[in-house]
């Protein structure tokens, strides 16, 4: 399709980056990038021009989180993964983005291997629509995707899922409550960055 964004693997100075074309219709909000490259925003990668109709996506040093899945995992691993996707909504939700144009496919978002923090791209572009399905059908691709090093922490992630399939509307507060009372040490193991800026600001 002509009228959508076109999202790609690409390699940047060396690491992995999320290559972004835009159709004819599209195009980026200068305000929203600016925003987004120059402020230390936690979980968002950092855009930026490569041409009039490319963005590069940058700054994650990771490898994509779809590969990642494939590396069997414990519990607490996956927590951390599904916390970290929990928490990009409630920073997204406080910096003012709207949410419909986060990229909230495993394929584009990235995973640093060794401290196991998420980087996605958030699409400073209008009249976007991107890959996402929300941040249920996330979570369910995560899920689906993830390998267990044992049942038992397949179990866990089989009733986190249950328990966000039962919610009817997704709570934020819910799932933070679930994830740290089912993987205490998760929280702990979070990446914590200054207090947020809005975008609104």
């Amino acid at each position: 399709d002509d009228h959508m964004a076109k999202l790609s693997i690409t390699t940047d100075q060396g690491r992995t980056a999320v290559k972004c074309r835009l159709s004819r219709d599209e195009t980026v909000i200068g305000k929203e990038l600016d925003f987004i490259a120059s402020c230390p925003t936690q979980f968002f990668m950092r855009p930026r021009m490569a041409g009039n109709k490319t963005i590069i996506f940058t700054g994650a040093d990771g490898i994509p989180m779809s590969s990642v899945l494939k590396i069997k995992m414990n519990k607490d691993r996956y927590f951390l993964i599904v916390a970290q996707l929990v928490e990009m909504l409630r920073s997204a939700q406080q910096y003012g983005f709207d949410l419909n144009r986060l990229v909230l496919d495993p394929k584009f978002m990235l995973m640093n291997k060794q401290s196991g923090q998420i980087f996605i791209p958030y699409m400073t572009v209008s009249k976007c629509e991107t890959p996402n399905g929300g941040i249920v059908r996330c979570l369910r691709e995560v899920s689906t995707l993830a390998r267990f090093t044992t049942d038992y922490d397949f179990s866990f992630a089989d009733n986190f899922m249950y328990f966000v399939m039962s919610m009817g509307r997704f709570s934020l507060a819910d799932a933070e409550d679930y994830i740290r009372v089912n993987s205490p040490r998760t929280y702990n193991d979070m990446v914590r960055l200054p207090s947020i800026q809005s975008l609104q600001t």
